[in-house]
């Protein structure tokens, strides 16, 4: 401040420097804090005194442009600039904005997306895959084609987890969304919605309960990797065929009947009479009374034994019986 005195103590002139006049320049806050390594995000400077900002800078580079706002506001696009975070300043006349935590910009590489895992889930959503890729940060959105995951869970900047909506069928891209892009697509990313399985029938409807029976379960929608059930117990083997047929090993089981179910990325088959598959004890026999015949057949002659309900067949070595009763 400048005072000039006249004759007999009269004011004649009063000024004021413009470093006087106005305060040093803080800067408060930035929004979005982030944006692409690209530049060209429009963000808003929150501070005070930056009435008369001359410049604004996100580390080193000049803004693209700015506006002052107002005293407390200036907004600024952010140039191009490498991967990292740097401190946004504002210069006025004679002074430039002191760098701290609250003035910090991030420029984030845009995400990419190298692997999926699984690959496939059911029609209805609900499956949480993991993404593996670069870029990601907290905050990240991701899409299944054009729906919004129902759940995004960061990890690092390499993983990300996700659970997809329901979809109709058919194969998307998936995409990851950070301040600084979206990722581009292609192959590593693709998830494909499967319709779930059905199964139309189980051939034989039977076998032991010590297992090893070989089943073909025909059906739809079967697909590599299919898993099949008999009650609640996992075949030891199962071979997919096409689109339509599963050839699988029963395990063992205890005796009765059970549904054999076939299970995908897509879901698990419905039950019905369709797919019921008996466990049965093997027969014993213990004697036969008489125990001889004529050549010419036609002894009447009683079989003993165990586990002989249901028994559809008597073979006299290896020729079947005239008939029989149970």
């Amino acid at each position: 401040m400048a005072l000039t005195v006249g004759s007999a103590g009269s004011v004649l002139a009063l000024s004021v420097s413009p470093a006087y006049a106005l305060g040093a320049p803080t800067v408060t806050a930035v929004s979005p804090n982030a944006g692409p390594v690209a530049g060209g995000t429009a963000v808003t400077v929150t501070g005070t005194n930056l009435t008369g900002a001359s410049a604004v800078a996100f580390g080193g580079t000049a803004a693209a442009s700015f506006t002052v706002v107002s005293a407390t506001q200036v907004t600024a696009t952010a140039p191009a600039e490498s991967a990292g975070t740097v401190d946004v300043t504002v210069t006025t006349t004679g002074s430039t904005s002191a760098t701290h935590t609250a003035d910090q910009f991030s420029y984030d590489g845009v995400p990419t997306i190298t692997s999926i895992a699984p690959t496939a889930g059911p029609l209805v959503g609900g499956t949480v895959v993991t993404i593996t890729g670069t870029s990601f940060v907290n905050g990240s959105t991701v899409l299944f084609g054009t729906t919004a995951a129902s759940k995004v869970t960061f990890t690092n900047s390499t993983t990300v987890k996700a659970t997809s909506p329901a979809e109709s069928a058919g194969t998307v891209d998936l995409t990851v969304t950070t301040p600084g892009g979206t990722s581009a697509t292609s192959s590593n990313d693709q998830f494909t919605y499967d319709t779930a399985p059905t199964v139309t029938g189980v051939t034989p409807k039977a076998g032991p309960v010590a297992g090893g029976a070989v089943v073909t379960v025909t059906g739809t929608n079967f697909v590599n990797g299919s898993t099949v059930k008999f009650g609640g117990t996992a075949s030891s083997s199962v071979t997919v065929t096409n689109a339509s047929t599963i050839t699988a090993i029963a395990p063992a089981k205890a005796a009765g009947t059970v549904d054999v179910t076939v299970t995908t990325p897509g879901g698990t088959s419905t039950t019905s009479s369709n797919d019921q598959f008996t466990f049965y004890n093997v027969p014993v026999v213990t004697a036969v009374s008489p125990n001889a015949g004529p050549v010419a057949g036609g002894t009447a002659v009683t079989v003993t034994g165990t586990n002989l309900t249901g028994a559809s067949a008597v073979a006299f070595g290896g020729t079947a019986a005239a008939s029989f009763t149970v």
